[in-house]
Parts: structure tokens; C-alpha cells; sequence
């Protein structure tokens, strides 16, 4: 008969997912300047699957590229009218950006009121900007793609969304128009930011009215959350929003200099940041965006990006290690290439707890969790587990610390698992 174990951490992963967490600064890059990977006023930002940074370099009228360490890729763009251009006789140049997943690049120009599309390279494809009061871009802002391609434009200056095709055929729009605001379900004042999530709902910074609205794709009213405050859960003009891939929301909280996050349905989990110029401080935050690891990326009024990442704090360490800034495999501890199993869960007490028995063989591999700072099992795995008696069967991706040797355990950490059967205690 198998040993017992309080296995909290796996049990309760998804209900302590909330709490003993913050956000760590990691890095920051930019600054006031005209030179490469020198910014004047960006708006808002985005991140294509390889993890590279685009920002839209508002007052400087182009756009620049830059790795996630913040390394300066390429820039392009420059004041007028013409293709690949932003801003023309005023100074307001790009705004809004957003990648679709071919890697193709949708600009909001908002002094010109249109959208440019570009290619991965900011090659130029193709622009639009409405010539019918339904499809009218006036003052846009933020700009989002949903997984079937079709791009949301925050219209501003409308106090509407406007959804269009790839190529920017008109679908549908939802608000109000030109001086027609309202703080209404469904309506806006003076909305900037725009986040979509896996399954197609649309949230939108109502900036003025001080409150996130989430949307179904085609523009019905879900939701909201927020009002005129600084407790938490309340905002003072919410300008930017993203969503990572798991549903939770992100909000840029310019007036009160900070960053909230809620979940999907805007339960409020976590805050960082308040007034001020030094790293993980803010001045009226602005765009803001998340890669696939879940780094947080965030714009503000001192030109600069600023890069955070999900720990833990000390003293929870030893109730939940969960890792939101890096994945198994880019663990720093982990020295081999990662490699597939066919295999079932065991626990034990003693270290490691979870155990993995490589299915036609005798080789025993040991998960490294606790004694490994904030890895975890994955959140499919972890939810299935009910008890320490419960035998999940599966096809792991494992990455190990160290090589196999002979009659030892290897510890490896879970990159992923799919699941093909779960047995449990009777």
C-alpha cells in the first residue's frame, strides 16, 4: 500500500493560484531620444510568438523591433502620409500595434487615421481608414488581432470598436460616434486599449469611465469591472490591457501608477508598481503587453520599457511553486536536452514527492519541485490529481538536471504532459 502524503501543493495549485505572488523587475530599456532603441512618448506595444518586442515609437513616427532582452532588431517609418508612414503634418504618429499569427504587423496611425499593415520585416501590404460613418476611424488607439484573424481598432475619438477583416473590410462596430459617449453597458468615453483572449472575448480599457468591459467577439456586453478609485480592483483611468494565455487580464492603471491584474471574469489577484522613475516604478503607464512565458511588458511616460516577471514570495514557497516567467526547459538548472516518456505518477513521502515510472522499463525519474524555486507540475496535470493515491498515465516532456546514471534517480522537471488516463483511489 502506497505511503500517504499531503501533497498541498498539488492539490490546491489552482486555489492559492492568487496569492504569495508578485512580479519581479527584470530589466528595462529606452529612454528619451531620437537614436536607435530611443523612444519619444510610445503608446502601446506588442510581442510576436518569438518573444521579440515591437513598439509603437509614437512621437519618433516608426516602429522598432527589439529582442526580449531588449536588444535593438530594426526600426522603420517616418513622419508623412505616404505608405509606411505615421503621423503626416501633426504630431501624433503611431499608436495601436498588434501581430496576427503570421507574424504580420497592423499599425494604428492616429494622426492619419488609418491602419497600415505590414509584413514580419515592415514591408508595407496594404492600409485602410473608412469612408462610410459605419467603418469611420477617428483617433485610433489600440488595435487587436483574434485567432481567426479579424482586428479590432479602438476608436477614440468615436467612443466605439470597430471590427474589420485582415484586409479591412468592415464586420461590425459597437459604442457610440463622433461626441457620442456614454457610461452605459456597451458604451465608452474616450477608450484606448484593446486585449483579446483564446476564446475570441474582447476587453476594452474605457479610459474615461474608469472601467474594463469585456465583450463576446462579435461586440454583445459580458461584463465589467472597476470605478473611480485607488483601492484595489478600482481605477483612475485604465489606458492599456492584455490578456496572457491562460485568461488573465492585465490593466496599465495610469492614474494611479501601477499595474493590475484580474482573472478572466475580473477577480482582482495581484497589483506592482506606484509613482516614481526607478525600475518597477511607473509614471502614468500606458501599453502594455504579455509573451508566451508570461512576462509582462509596460510603457510609460519616462519613454522606457519596463520588463517583469512572475516569483514568489519566501515565506509561500513551501505552500505552491508555480513559475510564470520560465518554462521547464529554459529552467537555469536544467543542463540536457529535453526528452518524451511514456510513463505514470507515483507519490512517496520524502523528496522528491512525485515520481514518474518510465512505462516497460525500471527507470525511475524524480520531479523536482519544491527544492527547485518555483517549478511546478503543469496546470493539466496538477488538476487531475486528487489525492496522493491518483495515477495519472500519459506522454511526458521532461527536462532533466543532470545526466542518467545507472541505478540513481534522474531529477527532471515536467515541460509538458498529455494525458491518455487517470486512475483514481477507490
Amino acid at each position: 500500500m502506497k505511503k500517504k502524503l499531503v501533497l498541498s501543493m498539488v492539490i490546491l495549485i489552482v486555489a492559492v493560484l492568487t496569492s504569495g505572488f508578485k512580479y519581479s523587475h527584470i530589466m528595462s530599456w529606452g529612454g528619451y531620444g531620437t537614436d536607435e532603441g530611443k523612444f519619444n512618448k510610445p503608446k502601446f506595444l506588442a510581442v510576436d510568438n518569438s518573444g521579440n518586442v515591437f513598439v509603437a515609437d509614437t512621437y519618433n513616427c516608426r516602429i522598432q523591433e527589439f529582442s526580449p532582452d531588449g536588444r535593438f532588431i530594426k526600426q522603420w517609418g517616418s513622419r508623412g502620409k505616404g505608405k509606411g508612414q505615421f503621423g503626416g503634418k501633426f504630431p501624433v504618429g503611431p499608436t495601436g500595434i498588434a501581430i496576427d499569427k503570421k507574424g504580420n504587423i497592423y499599425v494604428a496611425d492616429n494622426s492619419n487615421e488609418r491602419i497600415e499593415k505590414f509584413d514580419s520585416l515592415g514591408g508595407y501590404i496594404t492600409e485602410w481608414c473608412g469612408l462610410t460613418e459605419a467603418d469611420n476611424i477617428s483617433d485610433p488607439y489600440g488595435i487587436a488581432i483574434n485567432n481567426d484573424g479579424y482586428v479590432y481598432v479602438v476608436n477614440s475619438g468615436n467612443h466605439n470598436v470597430v471590427k474589420f477583416t485582415s484586409m479591412g473590410k468592415y464586420v461590425t462596430k459597437w459604442g457610440g460616434s463622433s461626441g457620442n459617449y456614454g457610461s452605459g453597458k456597451g458604451e465608452f468615453r474616450e477608450p484606448q486599449g484593446v486585449a483579446i483572449d483564446q476564446q475570441g472575448n474582447v476587453y476594452v480599457a474605457d479610459t474615461v469611465n474608469n472601467r474594463i468591459q469585456k465583450f463576446s467577439a462579435e461586440g454583445k456586453y459580458l461584463k465589467e469591472w472597476g470605478r473611480t478609485g485607488s483601492e484595489d480592483r478600482n481605477l483612475y483611468l485604465p489606458t492599456g490591457v492584455a490578456v496572457d494565455k491562460e485568461g488573465n487580464v492585465y490593466v496599465s492603471d495610469a492614474g494611479n501608477d501601477r499595474i493590475q491584474k484580474f482573472s478572466t471574469d475580473g477577480v482582482f489577484e495581484t497589483e506592482w508598481g506606484s509613482e516614481g522613475s526607478d525600475n518597477g516604478h511607473f509614471s502614468d503607464p500606458k501599453g502594455i503587453t504579455v509573451d508566451n512565458g508570461g512576462n509582462v511588458y509596460v510603457i510609460d511616460n519616462y519613454s522606457r520599457i519596463q520588463k517583469f516577471g512572475f516569483s514568489i514570495k519566501g515565506e509561500d514557497k513551501d505552500k505552491i511553486n508555480i513559475d510564470y516567467k520560465i518554462p521547464c526547459r529554459n529552467y537555469p538548472e536544467v543542463n540536457g536536452k529535453c526528452f518524451t516518456v511514456y510513463g505514470r505518477t507515483d507519490f512517496y513521502n520524502g523528496a522528491p514527492s512525485m515520481k514518474i515510472w518510465v512505462i516497460g522499463t525500471h527507470h525511475l525519474l524524480g520531479v523536482c519541485q519544491n527544492s527547485c524555486s518555483d517549478l511546478s507540475i503543469p496546470d493539466n496535470l496538477a488538476k487531475v490529481i486528487k489525492d496522493s493515491e491518483t495515477e495519472v498515465y500519459g506522454k511526458f516532456t521532461v527536462c532533466p538536471f543532470g545526466d542518467y546514471k545507472e541505478g540513481e534517480m534522474q531529477m527532471v522537471c515536467i515541460e509538458s504532459v498529455e494525458i491518455t488516463k487517470v486512475v483514481e483511489a477507490k
